[in-house]
């Protein structure tokens, strides 16, 4: 009688699954959306029976790494050539960007052989009840800086931009109301969405805007530049160590690879660890672009911001 019930609950499991499958296009179709674009089973709990899977090609999947790992410290990378000179950052990057790649590397064996795939459980697995908390404080502490990052531009850009195309100081050229209404606007709504694979589309988006600053940098630089006669540097020990930070900073994406990992279709370790590898080289050199470039243009005068090197409509 047991293995009847069980054979029979087991048919009604695969008639229910086979349901959903059947049923997803019209479920899709029917669905409501939050301010008319984001669906609300994106936000939401789903409901048991409208579950469905994410399934991002291995390209969508790097522009998500892409744009969980190159943010606003793309910006500082010609500082840190300016500060550690070229040669020294060229040595940094290749091995932070070497050790980035290996640690992805070995956080995906490491979920492999638990059959962990979630930071917060994996780290449990390694170090005991310590290691949820630890991880899930460290994740929150860097988010909160990158946020604190991209208020710093919105607030110090976004109003001089406004002023460029209206010329006159009306009530909404404000930081403190941009920021607030930026956050209110774009942030908060998209960090609502409970699976990082729904933000395939917009990190196309984001890495295009990331790809227009490099050519910014790369192509407007030398152009708007008189600042070559200066000499280069070479190398700086203090100036490394004063930088290094910020090129962790600006090459790491550990934190989105275990999401990134289970909105992958086919999901295969293989095809990930190509995928892990092409973010990372994309991302180095993306970063290296803006770095040499802008410290080649502007040397001792690089910013700390490079978009604050550019003036007039250029900048």
């Amino acid at each position: 009688n047991l293995e009847s019930n069980e054979n029979d609950l087991l048919l009604s499991n695969n008639r229910s699954e086979s349901k959903v499958v059947d049923n997803e296009d019209e479920y899709i179709y029917n669905r409501k959306y939050f301010l008319f674009i984001i669906p609300w089973d994106w936000i939401l709990t789903p409901e048991l029976g409208h579950h469905y899977k994410i399934k991002n090609s291995p390209n969508l999947t790097i522009f998500l790494l892409l744009n969980s790992m190159i943010g606003s410290g793309i910006l500082a990378q010609a500082y840190v050539f300016s500060q550690a000179g070229w040669l020294s950052a060229s040595i940094e990057y290749v091995i932070i960007g070497y050790l980035t790649y290996l640690g992805i590397h070995i956080l995906m064996e490491s979920a492999e052989i638990e059959g962990k795939y979630d930071y917060a459980n994996l780290a449990t697995a390694a170090l005991g009840d310590i290691g949820k908390p630890l991880v899930e404080c460290s994740i929150a502490i860097n988010c909160a800086g990158a946020m604190l990052s991209y208020i710093i531009i919105i607030g110090s850009l976004l109003d001089s931009i406004l002023l460029t195309y209206i010329h006159t100081y009306e009530w909404y050229i404000n930081t403190t109301f941009l920021i607030v209404a930026s956050v209110c606007v774009f942030v908060a709504p998209v960090c609502l969405i409970r699976n990082y694979g729904h933000l395939a589309i917009v990190s196309i988006i984001s890495v295009i805007a990331i790809v227009s600053v490099v050519l910014l940098v790369v192509i407007g630089g030398p152009l708007t530049s008189n600042a070559f006669r200066m000499p280069l540097k070479r190398g700086s020990l203090h100036g490394s160590l004063k930088t290094v930070g910020s090129v962790i900073f600006s090459f790491s994406y550990a934190p989105a690879i275990f999401h990134s990992y289970k909105a992958l279709y086919p999901r295969k370790l293989l095809i990930f660890d190509d995928v892990a590898q092409s973010t990372t080289i994309l991302g180095v050199f993306m970063c290296f672009c803006v770095g040499l470039t802008g410290y080649w243009s502007f040397r001792s005068n690089t910013e700390t911001d490079i978009l604050e090197n550019f003036y007039g409509t250029l900048g």
